[in-house]
């Protein structure tokens, strides 16, 4: 299987972003079966952290060009890297190559473990976007709560000391809202978790959304499932528009030759 994990923001335009994009993808490496080959590639053109909707919105036409030219370059699958899931719907319509949202995959890992999960972002702010994400996903009875650390993004790395006991009182306040396990909702406090197991000692199980993302792609495709056409048809305009997938397909090409 050959899968593409794609950030719709522009980590890889300073040498720091550069360093994590290259320590993200050597974890996926590690987290995904043997028989799956791993690509990541980021949106240079995107935010340089996905904190409201607007900055969602920024990230979709990425996303959509992403899908289009991962499904080109023979990628089975496309993980999309942030827990927004921006453009899942649409980037589905527009690929033949499965798209998987984290969000939407790791609360579906949550149904099986347990009666109502709890989701733990960033910012307070983000707290109403992510609720209206849980119930568009039509799980809202199953979401205990939606809570925040509170810190910005770019400067959870920097504060990993804090990120923990930030977290550690958050999840400790959603237990008691009925929650009995916990999604950290954000990518980079996920890939915190894969590297430095910040989280071992609370008292919820939790649900990383980058394994939940790996291993639900690579279970459709062991099952041989697909996207249903009912659910997202092709525009019927689509041959109309161009998402610049030319270039897209071309850096896709590049990185497989050279991760190869």
């Amino acid at each position: 299987m050959k899968l593409l994990y794609f950030v719709p923001g522009s980590m890889s335009l300073n040498h720091d972003g550069a360093r994590e994009l290259q320590r993200r993808h050597e974890l996926l490496k590690e987290i995904a079966p043997p028989d799956v080959a791993v690509s990541i590639k980021d949106y240079p053109q995107g935010p340089a952290s996905i904190e409201s909707v607007a900055e969602e919105q920024l990230a979709i036409p990425g996303v959509l060009s992403a899908a289009q030219s991962a499904q080109q370059a023979g990628f089975d699958a496309m993980i999309i890297g942030c827990y927004s899931d921006p453009g899942l719907a649409a980037s589905r319509e527009v690929s033949d190559a499965l798209i998987i949202g984290p969000a939407e995959a790791s609360l579906l890992f949550s149904l099986g473990i347990g009666r109502k999960t709890a989701i733990v972002t960033t910012l307070r702010s983000s707290i109403p976007s992510m609720e209206e994400l849980v119930y568009r996903s039509g799980l809202k009875d199953r979401v205990a709560c939606v809570r925040a650390v509170d810190i910005p993004v770019l400067q959870l790395r920097n504060e990993a000391a804090r990120v923990r006991a930030e977290l550690a009182a958050e999840v400790r306040q959603a237990r008691l809202a009925g929650a009995d396990s916990v999604i950290p909702g954000c990518m980079t406090l996920a890939f915190m978790d894969l590297e430095e197991h910040y989280v071992r000692d609370l008292t919820l199980p939790l649900i990383n959304p980058v394994r939940a993302a790996v291993w639900l792609a690579y279970a459709y495709w062991g099952a041989g499932l697909h996207h249903s056409r009912a659910a997202f048809p092709v525009p019927r305009k689509l041959d109309q528009f161009s998402l610049g997938t030319a270039s897209h397909e071309r850096e896709l090409a590049d990185a497989k030759r050279a991760q190869s």
